[in-house]
């Protein structure tokens, strides 16, 4: 105990990672190294650990998030409660239950009106848990400030970005090509899907986008059940005593730290969301090793899993993608949060929550999209350095309802309990706080009334720049091949858009004319095939057609742009199909759609959405 060497007092400045605390070396109990020991080969938190010299309430070494200062409190009395309208909360019977988008299409009407609903199974309905390798299981988290939140937009963690590839910020299983890129850089090497994934994911998590979030440590479920267990202990701890915190007191206290209310407080928090199910698997049972009961909900097209291969989806035919088609997983703790941001491509999104502390969601519905946009856009170009013209789609912030309210921009809010769903509705806007550590799993939907909010956001990315993260043209092209054997509803959603698209690319072609010499029908597969291209330009998609010049064959561009400026002669036209071949699909579409109506008199398609001012000349303008 009286080594004073110049290395000893090295190795115990290094150990004292806490400010103030004594070196490990001056004081380190023997029971409770043992228990560190013996806790760090379980992977679990343990509060006190040689780098704080065993601290009562630990550091971030051993509580693998970050320890509370003594100034993070909860602050009785603050706050109140903001009184938001209430989202509609459903309770379908037995026979309602059984079809996801016949129930969801029987509730779109009220679900349009608030942006987002909840919707309870029936008492009957109660699948386990039965997420694969939970005791080992561990996963990539982030730590939020939720002081920062509001005042400092964060990169959107399902944001694309970049230029040439559908699939830059997540992948595809089973796609021609397997790519990773981030910020640009893209790579045409084909690689084992959950590495590209994992790669992509470490990737997003290191760069820091301002202040509202960083990357934290490697977490399991125990060990984020036992730091929220940790957090909520220390941070309410002058609550009334023989009293917990409520779902209206968590949700008072997050927006007090965000708005800045009071007092300024630090207030820091971990979650994971948007953890792949293709990298972890799903916690619905799954149809390969459910065992009796568990059957029932592995085939049920309520589970997650299965919804996005709903007969009636427009979503059935792609492969798999992380977070549409196959599910994300959402690890969450007291006051984490999800700020503002819509689905990808204007896509339905439903989410169970497994188990756990319940979650207060919030919505803003389509009808107010150009408002939400604007102030949305506005707060921040005003809070970050980004410039770019799709900065709505690559950030996010937390503004509270009455931040918004005060702008005229109605807010819908809902609390979603243990067992039950919530489904948000095309173009609408949601965010969510979670009031201690739960699990929910989610994935997104395309009824047959999606395919026109699929085309308006087709134009909203091109004006954007905004690369896609779906192929809107190839999923009408798989729609179109098998028509015939689609549910009734599906044949008479399509034609109308089918057509549409058809007299948009017959006026691009056209304007187009004098760019290019010669054209070439694409070949699957070959060099000129691009199925996964997207402009070098605007980044629109290519599938059915697109510009290439011999001086820069991989910088294909759409019909509305050019990569150079090199004359007509060294530019060509490549295309999928012609358009007398595009013409003779849509005249067969109507067909399969007016027979479908005359055998099913009732079938009726819900109004197309209203298509902006923008969107209506987006096509002619390039």
């Amino acid at each position: 105990g009286g080594d004073c060497t110049p290395d000893v007092k090295k190795r115990d400045a290094a150990n004292a990672n806490v400010a103030g605390s004594p070196a490990w070396g001056a004081a380190t109990p023997v029971g409770a190294a043992k228990k560190w020991l013996q806790q760090l080969s379980n992977s679990e938190p343990n509060f006190g650990c040689p780098k704080c010299s065993f601290l009562k309430h630990g550091c971030f070494f051993c509580l693998k998030g970050p320890p509370l200062e003594p100034e993070m409190r909860y602050k009785p009395g603050s706050v109140k409660t903001e009184l938001v309208p209430k989202a509609p909360t459903f309770h379908p019977t037995e026979e309602e239950f059984e079809d996801p988008l016949e129930y969801i299409n029987s509730i779109r009407l009220q679900g349009e009106r608030c942006g987002a609903v909840c919707v309870v199974p029936p008492p009957s309905w109660t699948p386990t848990f039965s997420l694969p390798n939970q005791q080992t299981l561990h996963f990539a988290t982030r730590i939020q400030a939720l002081h920062e939140l509001k005042t400092h937009p964060v990169r959107n963690q399902r944001s694309t970005g970049g230029t040439g590839s559908r699939a830059s910020g997540r992948w595809y299983s089973g796609a021609k090509t397997q790519y990773i890129s981030k910020d640009g850089v893209l790579s045409r090497k084909p690689l084992d899907h959950r590495q590209a994934e994992e790669d992509s994911s470490s990737k997003q998590q290191e760069a820091r986008d301002g202040r509202g979030a960083r990357a934290g440590v490697m977490h399991s479920l125990a060990s984020l059940g036992k730091f929220d267990s940790y957090f909520r202990e220390r941070y309410f701890r002058d609550f009334p005593e023989g009293r917990a915190p409520s779902v209206d007191d968590v949700e008072a206290e997050f927006w007090r730290v965000v708005d800045g209310a009071g007092e300024t407080t630090k207030v820091e928090v971990v979650d994971a969301n948007d953890v792949s199910a293709l990298r972890v698997g799903s916690a619905f049972p799954q149809v390969s090793t459910a065992r009796g009961s568990a059957r029932v909900y592995a085939t049920s097209l309520w589970n997650v899993s299965n919804l996005p291969k709903h007969p009636a989806s427009a979503l059935r035919y792609e492969e798999a993608i992380a977070g549409i088609t196959t599910p994300w997983h959402h690890f969450g703790m007291c006051m984490s949060a999800s700020p503002w941001h819509s689905e990808h491509h204007s896509l339905y999104s439903v989410s169970y929550l497994h188990h756990g502390a319940a979650k207060v969601c919030y919505s803003v519905p389509s009808s107010a999209l150009d408002q939400f946009e604007a102030a949305m856009r506005e707060h921040i170009s005003k809070h970050s350095k980004c410039a770019r013209r799709d900065a709505l789609y690559t950030h996010s912030a937390m503004l509270s309802p009455s931040c918004l309210a005060a702008q005229g921009i109605p807010v819908y809010r809902l609390v979603q309990e243990e067992n039950s769903f919530v489904v948000t509705f095309p173009s609408s806007y949601h965010a969510c706080v979670n009031t201690g550590f739960n699990c929910a799993e989610s994935s997104n939907l395309a009824p047959p009334d999606w395919l026109q909010y699929g085309a308006q956001a087709v134009v909203k990315y091109k004006l954007a720049r905004h690369l896609a993260p779906l192929s809107h043209d190839k999923i009408l092209l798989l729609l179109a091949s098998v028509s015939p054997f689609t549910p009734p509803l599906l044949q008479l959603a399509l034609p109308p858009v089918f057509k549409q698209r058809v007299e948009q690319e017959k006026i691009m072609r056209r304007e187009a004319a004098s760019l290019y010499s010669r054209s070439y029908i694409i070949r699957v597969g070959s060099e000129n095939d691009t199925e996964d291209d997207t402009c070098y330009v605007c980044n629109t998609d290519l599938y059915w057609s697109a510009l290439v010049c011999v001086c820069s064959p991989c910088n294909k561009t759409c019909l509305h742009h050019t990569a150079c400026k090199c004359g007509p002669s060294k530019r060509g036209l490549v295309y999928r199909h012609t358009l007398q071949d595009l013409e003779g699909m849509a005249t067969s579409l109507c067909e399969i759609g007016q027979e479908a109506q005359s055998c099913n008199s009732s079938l009726a398609l819900p109004s197309p959405p209203p298509f902006t001012s923008y969107a209506l000349s987006a096509f002619s303008a390039g």
